[in-house]
């Protein structure tokens, strides 16, 4: 595993909630604690965050073989036309009836 590789925010919170269950372990200080979580909130490749998770215990922090980057949409979530139910105008058209 090349550990140039960089991180995602996924990558980050999966090591910062495993660090949290190694302090409630007691396995690191508050103060480890803080420090290891300030560093894997502002790291940049897997090999900071290997450092950081290096004597302790549990999964290695590792790339999916085969994973790629998720593809881009052509057109932006914001652009996307959504349709609405045909509800709306069917009840509008049932009040409208009454009243005649």
């Amino acid at each position: 595993m090349n550990d140039s590789i960089r991180v995602s925010d996924a990558d980050r919170d999966r090591v910062t909630a495993q660090l949290r269950d190694h302090f409630a372990a007691g396995r690191i200080t508050p103060g480890e604690l803080d420090e290891r979580l300030s560093a894997a909130l502002n790291a940049k490749t897997f090999g900071d965050l290997r450092r950081i998770m290096a004597d302790l215990p549990g999964p290695i922090v590792q790339v999916p073989l085969g994973a790629a980057p998720p593809a881009l949409r052509a057109t932006p979530a914001w652009a996307v036309r959504r349709r609405h139910p045909p509800f709306p105008p069917l009840i509008l058209c049932l009040c409208c009836s009454r009243r005649c």
